[in-house]
């Protein structure tokens, strides 16, 4: 729990106090009585767009520290009044500057292919981990369903990231997904990167179509 101690953020759920009892640690946090995202899937685009963002900010402020949280899923993004508050730390870790990692740690649907093959990581691997969340929120299923570790890395390794026909989103959510979902972690953005393409204009650009997204993405990995 040091790495809630580093900071406070709007958006980051608030650890109240720690109490210590013989050998028993209680944690108390602040209450938060809106359920999780896990509850809201699926979501329009609208309406989870300035969700997205809130989290940006919580996940802006941990990368600007070097905290990595390693367990971004939607069961660990609560509301509160409305808001969006980034909980379960308890993964977490405070990273030196360009320091990777090797533990095998997370909920492997939303764990970076790196992560997936025992292969060390950065901060890169949790802008991956939103990635899926945010790709599950918008379509209501993650981008790669395998159940096994080995099936799951071995689908997104040759399985082309694709957006449902039927459910169109704009052309720059599109591209910023393909962006965090890219296998490559370096040719990954920051979450700074993510909020400066977050803008309102984003928000009204034109929507593709399921073959035109397809096409977008696998120019991505080509030209990596």
């Amino acid at each position: 729990m040091e790495v809630l101690s580093e900071f406070q953020h709007p958006h980051v759920i608030q650890l109240i106090e720690l109490v210590v009892e013989k050998q028993d640690v209680y944690l108390i946090y602040e209450y938060c009585e809106g359920g999780t995202l896990e509850d809201r899937i699926t979501m329009e685009e609208n309406q989870f767009m300035p969700y997205l963002g809130q989290i940006i900010e919580a996940l802006c402020k941990a990368e600007a520290k070097n905290i990595m949280h390693r367990d971004i899923k939607p069961a660990n993004i609560l509301f509160k009044d409305g808001r969006i508050k980034v909980a379960d730390w308890g993964f977490s870790r405070l990273m030196e500057s360009g320091e990777t990692t090797c533990s095998f740690i997370g909920s492997p649907a939303y764990m970076a292919p790196e992560v997936l093959k025992g292969e060390e990581y950065s901060l890169k691997a949790d802008v991956w981990s939103l990635g899926v969340v945010a790709y599950e929120c918008l379509f209501g299923v993650c981008p790669w369903s395998s159940r096994s570790i080995g099936a799951l890395s071995n689908e997104i390794s040759h399985k082309t990231l694709h957006f449902p026909q039927e459910m169109a989103i704009s052309k720059t959510t599109q591209k910023i997904l393909c962006s965090m979902l890219n296998v490559d972690p370096s040719g990954r953005p920051t979450f700074k990167d993510i909020r400066n393409m977050l803008t309102v204009k984003a928000m009204n650009s034109p929507k593709l179509s399921r073959s035109e997204a397809v096409l977008s993405c696998r120019q991505s990995r080509e030209s990596e």
